[in-house]
C-alpha cells in the first residue's frame, strides 16, 4: 500500500469527532496553547558523548526489539539521507526498540519522527531510563491534542501532560527530551511542554515507541549521555621489571557476563571474582573483577577484545552531567569524619582511605590506584540529604565489627566478598548505601572505620 492510500484509511471515529468540534470551534480553543514560560532549561554538559543514528550508515542489528515490527527502509523525503527506520506492527499495545550503548543515568535526547498511518493511534516517543522492561517515555500523538510523559512497569502511568497541535500526518516532527536527576524537560517541534520530576528510574538506556496500530517513521536520533560513576569498568596497570599487571573490575548488564568472561580467558586473563557492589539498581549490573599478567600492550588489547562483547563505550572517561540541584557542604563532612576529601564530579563529594599495612598480590605491592583503599562516596539528593556508597576494604576479623557499626548507623551492607584471589593479608570489601543526613551519615562511616586498621587521620 503507497503511503498517500495509508493517509487516505486514518481518519477514525475519534479524528471525525474532533473535526466536528473543530467545525463548531471548539477543538480551536486549544490548539493555539502556549509553551511553558519562565522555566530554567536543563541541560548536559556541553562535553558529554555524542551518538547519532540516521539509518543510512549503519542499521538495526546491534539494536534490541522489545516488541513491533521494525525495519530500516528507504523513503523519499527523509530529513537526512534516504533510509529511515519505520515501525510497521499494528496488533501490539505498545511497540519498542532500544539503541545500543548506555546505560545512561543523565541524556539529552532528540528524534524525528513521521506518523504515517493509525486507525486508533498515529504516535512516536523517546524511551529513556530503559531497564527489565521498565522504562519512561514522552510521546505525540498525531490523532490527539496532547503532549505526554508516562512511566511504564507493567502498566502505563501519566506523569504529566500538555495540551498541544495534533502533529500532522504525513509531515516530518521532532521531540526532544532531556533528564538530568530527577528532573526532565521535554520539547515537541521546538518548543518546551513538559516540566516535572519524578524518581522511579535512575538510568538506563534509551529507545523509540509506538502505540496501538501506529505506522510511524523515524530518522536522526541524537543521544548525548553521561553515565554514572557507579557504572565505570576500570584497569590499573603496574609495571613489574619487563612484564606488567594489570587488575580492574567491569561493569557488566547480566546477559554480557557470559560472553565477556569468555573473552577474558581467550586474552590470557583471570576472573577473580564476581557479584554485586549494591542492591535494586536500574539497570542491574554485576561487577566482574579480573587480573593479567605479561606485556601491557597485549593485555590491553585482550582487554578490549573482551569488553567487545559488551555495549561498554570505549574511550576516555564519561563526562559527568551537573545536577543543577542541591548542593553538598563539603566542610561540615571533613569535619564529621576527620579526614580530607575532594569533589570528583558530578556534585559527588569522595573520601578515601588507605589501609595501614602493605598490601600485596603474588608477593607484588599494589599501589591505592589498584582499589585497595576503602572509597565513601556522597551525593546530595533532596531535602538536604546525601547518598552514600562506597566500600571497606577489611581484614577477616573486622568485617563483623564494621557491619555492626553500620547497621547501628542506619547504613545498609548490601554486599561483603573478595575482589582478588592471592592478597595478603586476606581482604574483604563491604559495599554499603544510606540516604540521610550527610554529618549523621559521615558519623557512622567514621564509626566504622575505627574498628578498621586503617591509616590515622592527620
Amino acid at each position: 500500500m503507497q503511503e498517500a492510500e495509508m493517509l487516505s484509511l486514518t481518519m477514525s471515529r475519534r479524528a471525525l469527532f474532533r473535526a466536528a468540534l473543530a467545525a463548531f470551534g471548539t477543538y480551536g480553543l486549544t490548539r493555539g496553547a502556549p509553551a511553558l514560560a519562565g522555566v530554567t532549561e536543563i541541560k548536559v554538559p556541553d562535553n558529554v558523548p555524542e551518538e547519532t543514528f540516521d539509518f543510512d550508515t549503519q542499521g538495526i542489528a546491534s539494536w534490541t526489539t522489545v516488541d513491533g515490527q521494525w525495519a530500516v527502509e528507504g523513503m523519499e523525503g527523509a530529513p537526512s539521507g534516504r533510509n529511515v527506520l519505520m515501525q510497521r506492527a499494528t496488533k501490539n499495545e505498545f511497540n519498542v526498540i532500544v539503541a545500543p550503548g548506555g546505560p545512561y543515568g543523565d541524556v539529552d535526547v532528540s528524534m524525528k519522527f513521521k506518523p504515517v498511518a493509525g486507525r486508533e493511534d498515529a504516535s512516536a516517543g523517546i524511551v529513556f531510563r530503559f531497564t527489565d522492561g521498565k522504562y519512561y517515555v514522552v510521546r505525540a500523538n498525531a490523532l490527539e491534542d496532547n503532549f505526554r510523559l508516562y512511566s511504564y512497569d507493567r502498566g502505563r502511568r501519566q506523569l504529566a501532560t500538555a495540551t498541544v497541535k495534533a502533529p500532522a500526518l504525513g509531515q516530518w516532527h521532532t521531540v526532544r527530551l532531556v533528564a538530568v536527576g530527577d528532573h526532565m524537560q521535554a520539547w515537541l517541534d521546538g518548543k518546551l511542554y513538559l516540566d516535572h520530576r519524578d524518581q522511579r528510574f535512575k538510568s538506563g538506556r534509551v529507545g523509540l515507541w509506538t502505540k496501538a496500530d501506529s505506522v510511524t517513521a523515524f530518522d536522526d536520533l541524537v543521544i548525548r549521555g553521561s553515565k554514572e560513576k557507579a557504572s565505570w569498568s576500570y584497569a590499573a596497570f603496574k609495571q613489574m621489571g619487563d612484564r606488567a599487571m594489570v587488575m580492574g573490575d567491569l561493569v557488566l548488564l547480566d546477559q554480557e557476563v557470559p560472553a565477556v568472561m569468555s573473552g577474558l580467558f581467550s586474552g590470557g586473563l583471570d576472573v577473580t571474582a564476581v557479584h554485586n557492589h549494591l542492591n535494586e539498581m536500574s539497570p542491574h549490573v554485576m561487577y566482574m573483577h579480573y587480573e593479567g599478567h605479561g606485556d601491557a600492550v597485549q593485555l590491553a588489547k585482550a582487554l578490549r577484545q573482551a569488553l567487545s562483547a559488551s555495549a561498554t563505550p570505549l574511550g576516555g572517561p564519561p563526562a559527568t552531567a551537573a545536577t543543577g540541584g542541591p548542593a553538598l557542604d563539603p566542610k561540615q563532612i571533613e569535619q564529621a569524619l576527620g579526614r580530607q576529601g575532594k569533589d570528583i564530579g558530578g556534585g559527588v563529594f569522595q573520601i578515601t582511605v588507605p589501609r595501614a599495612e602493605a598490601i600485596t598480590e603474588m608477593g607484588q605491592p599494589l599501589l591505592p590506584a589498584m582499589g585497595v583503599v576503602t572509597v565513601l562516596n556522597f551525593q546530595p539528593t533532596t531535602d538536604g540529604k546525601a547518598a552514600i556508597t562506597g566500600d571497606f576494604v577489611l581484614v577477616d576479623r573486622e568485617v563483623n565489627a564494621v557491619a555492626k557499626a553500620l547497621r547501628q548507623h542506619g547504613i545498609d551492607v548490601t554486599a561483603i566478598h573478595n575482589h582478588g584471589l592471592m592478597d595478603t593479608p586476606r581482604l574483604f570489601y563491604m559495599h554499603f548505601w544510606a540516604n540521610d543526613d550527610p554529618a549523621k551519615l559521615a558519623q557512622g562511616l567514621k564509626a566504622a572505620l575505627e574498628q578498621t586498621n586503617s591509616v590515622k587521620a592527620k
